[in-house]
């Protein structure tokens, strides 16, 4: 990079095949001088994805957050426990304005079905599985799971970004002439113009930390990339030893759109256009009355 003499700023980057986080390369041998501290980094898929969804669903009626932690995942599922994803999920909707939280048992996959595709954003909490083989990526709920086919039968979502917080949610198969095919890959699929995505296991604490850091700066109208910069740079100032090594850090990329999402609330604009259209037509009804009379 030094090389190639690339500006500080935002950076985004099409990477052909499997994902390298380029935010955890450093600039000196010697010491971690991470390209994080100069970039905000985002990937895409391709130019065309990205131009094709830049500013989608800017403007639409849909409500802002919601959130999912099975926290504890039915016995046939073999999952282990996510202890503490439940509080890091209610400190996350805080951010929001009348947040909604599925947790424990209410976090199943048909809660996610049904209303998750009316949300700006929505985040999970969970577990998923996937590789490099021919194994089918999956994503675990409390009471069972869903399969990457499975999301070609869904309706297309309003969601402007969806935060897959679970191991390798970035990982699959890489198809010859069509990319990895992962679940970030197919929930874009579904019209998501963003993915919060994962590229290796990641260990708790540190994703919790990381999630909650970046929805203080993503509330406060940050671009998601500056807010994922913001969040990882804090990251790494607040923790020592080995939680400073990208493995605690650099598994979470934002895929496809960078800008800020928009939080306004639609219903409260629809809301008062309706109310100011009252008022004319009351004070348009006074007027006929008082000439009438």
């Amino acid at each position: 990079f030094r090389y190639l003499d690339v500006p500080k700023g935002r950076l985004i980057i099409t990477q052909d095949g499997y994902f390298l986080p380029f935010e955890a390369l450093s600039k000196s041998s010697k010491r971690a001088e991470y390209l994080l501290n100069d970039h905000a980094i985002s990937y895409t898929y391709s130019v065309q994805f990205l131009l094709k969804n830049l500013g989608k669903n800017s403007f639409s009626f849909s409500h802002k957050f919601m959130g999912m932690s099975p926290v504890k995942y039915q016995e046939n599922l073999s999952q282990n426990s996510l202890l503490g994803s439940d509080i890091s999920l209610s400190e996350v909707a805080s951010n929001f304005v009348f947040g909604k939280e599925f947790s424990a048992k209410e976090a199943t996959k048909n809660a996610f079905l049904s209303h998750a595709k009316n949300y700006k954003i929505v985040h999970l909490y969970t577990h998923a599985q996937a590789d490099s083989t021919d194994q089918e990526p999956m994503i675990y709920f409390e009471d069972s799971i869903l399969k990457l086919s499975e999301l070609n039968a869904l309706e297309r979502f309003k969601t402007q970004l969806l935060v897959l917080s679970a191991c390798k949610t970035a990982v699959g198969k890489n198809a010859k002439g069509e990319g990895i095919l992962s679940l970030s890959r197919g929930f874009a699929a579904l019209g998501i113009p963003a993915t919060l995505t994962t590229l290796w296991s990641v260990e708790n604490q540190s994703t919790y930390t990381l999630n909650e850091l970046f929805y203080r700066y993503l509330s406060k109208g940050y671009p998601k990339d500056i807010s994922l910069q913001k969040a990882k740079i804090e990251f790494l100032q607040s923790q020592s030893g080995e939680k400073q090594l990208p493995t605690f850090w650099a598994a979470a990329v934002l895929m496809g759109d960078a800008e800020a999402v928009s939080l306004s609330n639609s219903w409260v604009y629809l809301g008062i256009i309706i109310l100011l259209g009252l008022i004319g037509l009351l004070w348009y009804v006074k007027i006929t009355v008082d000439d009438n009379s």
